[in-house]
């Protein structure tokens, strides 16, 4: 019995003083990274690291790699993947132990991606979802019903992305309705450049809300945008083109008219990347009557919970500068729920 005992704290001991697989990235100034290689996106190297978490240095600034573990690598110039070890190489270059494909030499300049997802390497598409849902209810003096819910699925692949998404509201108090909308939306982005930065767009959406006296709102549009930030931490775009109105009142006369549309979506991360502030904003004014205009916006925050749950609170806006007769110009609620994201 002491001989095994003996012999597990000797592997344990072993195993304490062995050393940690670490990749290592070399700077031109001399610093080295030690952690573990996990993407490198068009011009920045992302190394997982114990000390530090996730540290991000710039392509230009990296002068040699090696790894422990197998990594993938894109080069620009004809798209091929190679994957296998990083090994000690010349100055200016990548050497990768591709196993039975021997060692593969990759100039630095010429090397793309590192751990590239489907889209970045062209051979498929990345999806996202998130959907979150909110509800309260009072009771007492005043009785109170609420239910707000979103959803969304994204899809990005090398040359586009799309984005689909749906949002519902209802409201009871005092056993009666007053209020009750929904909107559909659609978005397809055509990248028009190898960086990602340009696209051109088009975009469709369906939305009721009985108490703004809308029976149906159709918008259809196309345009321009810009990707201006894209990054984990930060993302910024703008887009802007032409829609057409198609507005179907409940009780005042029907619209039908052009109008020059927009669109802005923010994320930033905060706080130690333990929070992420958003706003999104889209909207349309009629050509030659400025005085129609209509923003839909969203503002707020989400924090991590657990896993892929996270908690949030936004404020939402609608705007209608001429809305149908005895109606407000601002509907805004404030919405804090839970969603999940995948």
């Amino acid at each position: 019995m002491r001989r095994l005992i003996g012999i597990g704290l000797l592997l344990l001991s072993a195993f304490a003083l062995s050393p940690a697989l670490a990749d290592v990235v070399l700077l031109e100034n001399g610093d080295r990274i030690s952690g573990q290689i996990v993407h490198k996106g068009k011009d920045r190297l992302d190394i997982r690291t114990r000390y530090a978490g996730t540290v991000s240095v710039r392509w230009s600034h990296v002068v040699a790699v090696t790894s422990e573990r197998p990594v993938t690598i894109q080069r620009r110039s004809d798209d091929a993947l190679v994957r296998g070890v990083l090994i000690a190489a010349d100055e200016a270059s990548l050497a990768i132990d591709a196993g039975q494909q021997g060692v593969v030499t990759v100039a630095l300049d010429d090397v793309g991606h590192v751990n590239p997802s489907l889209a970045e390497s062209g051979r498929g598409i990345d999806y996202k979802g998130r959907a979150s849902l909110a509800a309260s209810a009072n009771s007492g003096n005043s009785d109170t019903r609420r239910l707000y819910g979103e959803a969304s699925l994204s899809g990005t692949a090398r040359v586009y992305r799309f984005n689909l998404g749906a949002s519902g509201e209802a409201q009871q108090e005092g056993g009666e309705t007053n209020a009750f909308k929904w909107r559909l939306g659609a978005d397809y982005d055509q990248f028009t450049r190898r960086d990602r930065r340009r696209f051109v767009y088009g975009r469709a959406s369906l939305a009721h809300d009985r108490f703004a006296d809308i029976r149906l709102r159709s918008i259809t549009g196309a345009g321009y945008g810009w990707q201006i930030l894209e990054s984990p931490e930060t993302s910024l775009s703008v887009r802007g083109g032409v829609d057409l109105v198609f507005l179907d009142r409940i009780d005042d006369d029907d619209e039908r008219y052009p109008a020059a549309g927009w669109g802005l979506r923010y994320s930033r991360q905060l706080l130690a990347d333990t929070a992420r502030f958003f706003h999104e904003q889209e909207g349309f004014v009629e050509l030659g009557a400025p005085s129609n205009v209509s923003v839909l916006a969203k503002t707020g925050l989400r924090f991590p919970v657990v896993d892929n749950l996270n908690a949030s609170a936004q404020v939402n806006l609608d705007y209608e500068g001429e809305p149908g007769d005895g109606r407000k110009l601002l509907d805004s609620s404030l919405v804090v729920g839970l969603g999940y994201d995948w």
